[in-house]
């Protein structure tokens, strides 16, 4: 099963590819919910592929009563990320801390440059075939997925937005 879904950020392609790929680790606060990533590797390869892998981790949103009964397995997962620079197409692995090193979901992201290039379309296709769950199961992952990615999109177009902070003289 593939969900596919196509958004368009007020930003141009390079500042939005840059906040997806090599600054996600700054996305968290700008997002509804609370959660946290930390960045676990990453370097270029021999063949030119970027490979970062990041620890993410969310709070429960339900009622404070309920917040004991949740593991927090289900609510930590490692994002697997890789790209050539400057290809503008990222793909992504989703592994579930429940699901013991088995991808949960594959996402490809594809940045083209939208609104005469002061802002970016990415088309964003959410691949659930590695999930052996039934349909209906793989249907609510698909959807809860695809709102964590427009979240993603949106906090990442809140944060090229914010004024860049000034560096310090290093005399």
């Amino acid at each position: 099963m593939t969900e596919r879904l196509v958004l368009v950020a007020p930003r141009a392609r390079d500042l939005m590819w840059d906040a997806l790929c090599n600054r996600a680790c700054e996305l968290p606060p700008l997002l509804e919910h609370e959660v946290t990533a930390q960045a676990l590797a990453g370097a270029p390869s021999e063949d030119g592929v970027v490979r970062r892998d990041h620890r993410w981790s969310a709070r429960p949103n339900v009622p404070a009563i309920l917040a004991p009964h949740i593991d927090s397995e289900y609510l930590e997962w490692t994002c697997r990320t890789e790209w050539r620079p400057r290809d503008y197409r990222s793909r992504w692995t989703i592994e579930p801390a429940f699901l013991r090193e088995s991808a949960l979901c594959e996402v490809t992201m594809d940045f083209q440059p939208a609104i005469g290039g002061r802002g970016t379309r990415i088309a964003i296709a959410l691949d659930l075939e590695a999930l052996r769950a039934p349909a209906a199961v793989r249907t609510i992952t698909a959807r809860i997925l695809a709102t964590h990615f427009r979240m993603l999109v949106e906090a990442a177009a809140r944060l090229v937005a914010q004024p860049a902070l000034p560096r310090e003289d290093p005399q």
